[in-house]
């Protein structure tokens, strides 16, 4: 349904496989599983199962890319069987298993994560897992068995398509049953943070007021958490990039997405965004240049971690901002705040430059503050880049 109903479309934002969360990389695999399921009943088969085929428009996988598919000859196996299990099979079964930022492979593996270094990470335990013990560590085997047959296209392998079939229903059932744990640091953060509810109504009635709604430019929340600020702006001319540097939160936000949401949760670490990659490094290009300098963008409870943790001079701060941002609504939290206090705990404070006055000087280089609003001890401003 979701390739049928955006045959039209275009997708707003290019993101890549090493962006996303493990629910959408297990959307992808299974809208991919689905496609050739489909095309085989009907004499067709995909020649190519990359995940750079997959794009998604809000939590909707999309299919993009129709040369990938060629007719089917009875008895010939799926050709893009390594390729699929290379590209998505790996890195959630990594995912799985090991650690979810293992899905980061895939930004040095731009051809899919080797079948053989999987089954060497994996845990003794997956040898009774079927999925993992057919596809994976078999598949390994044989990968290694035949390392030096050339050309491989000259093995007489013979698949019945209902054989095939079975195959890739049998790798639909077990993906969908994929599932990785759903609570990290940063879970649940707005119901142990800070603030009260009425703080929290404020800020939000800050950010609707001063983001105002036009066509053609992304609204960016970095730092979106599980996207409590992403899913309540009401502004439905606008797609909104939500990026947080946890993988949890993300795969939170897009599990809870509805169909109509204008919302791409993307796993994107602000302070090492994804870097241009492949041929000539023009091949996948950054995040920032994607991402372009016209954005409306919100950055709450942001910056003293940019500061303090990361250690990037406030000065440094906003100039950033002010490359990827047209407006901008950005909180300043005080060292008083029990946030800051946490981060300094086994720190010395030596972040002299970490003042309400500095940030304003700073930030003032580059934009025009239009509003403030005091919250709770925090400072909200909204700035439009001179």
């Amino acid at each position: 349904n979701s390739v049928i109903k955006y045959t039209a479309c275009c997708v707003p934002f290019l993101s890549f496989p090493y962006e996303w969360s493990f629910s959408q990389l297990k959307s992808a695999a299974l809208l991919t599983l689905k496609i050739q399921y489909e095309a085989l009943k009907h004499g067709i088969t995909l020649k190519d199962a990359s995940a750079y085929n997959i794009q998604f428009i809000g939590n909707n996988p999309i299919f993009i890319d129709t040369t990938s598919f060629e007719l089917y000859n009875e008895g010939q196996p799926w050709i893009a069987y390594k390729q699929f299990c290379e590209h998505f099979l790996a890195p959630l079964i990594l995912m799985k298993y090991t650690d979810t930022k293992y899905s980061q492979f895939l930004l040095s593996n731009i051809d899919g994560i080797p079948i053989s270094l999987v089954s060497k990470t994996l845990p003794v335990k997956t040898y009774f897992n079927s999925l993992c013990t057919l596809h994976i560590h078999s598949h390994s085997k044989k990968i290694k068995k035949h390392v030096n047959q050339f050309p491989p296209s000259k093995q007489n392998v013979y698949i019945a398509k209902h054989k095939l079939l079975n195959i890739i229903e049998h790798l639909y059932e077990k993906i969908d049953k994929l599932k990785i744990k759903n609570t990290s640091n940063w879970t649940n953060y707005y119901k142990t943070c800070s603030y009260n509810e009425t703080s929290i109504n404020e800020k939000l009635n800050f950010v609707n007021k001063n983001i105002k709604s036009s066509q053609n430019e992304f609204i960016l929340d970095i730092g979106c958490n599980e996207g409590f600020f992403s899913k309540a702006i009401k502004h439905p001319n606008n797609y909104i990039i939500a990026i947080d540097n946890d993988e949890i939160v993300v795969d939170s936000l897009y599990n809870n997405l509805n169909t109509d949401d204008k919302i791409l949760p993307l796993v994107v670490d602000i302070t090492n965004p994804s870097p241009s990659i492949g041929w000539n490094n023009k091949e996948r290009i950054s995040f920032l240049d994607r991402i372009g300098t016209e954005n409306k963008t919100i950055a709450l409870a942001l910056i003293h971690h940019l500061r303090i943790f990361y250690n990037i001079p406030v000065e440094h701060i906003a100039n950033f901002f002010a490359k990827l941002s047209k407006q901008l609504i950005i909180e300043f939290v005080p060292k008083s705040d029990i946030q800051i206090q946490k981060l300094l705990q086994n720190k010395k404070d030596t972040y002299s430059d970490y003042s309400e006055k500095n940030f304003v000087s700073c930030f003032s280089k580059y934009f025009t503050i239009n509003e403030t609003l005091y919250n709770n001890g925090r400072i909200l401003f909204f700035m439009i880049r001179k």
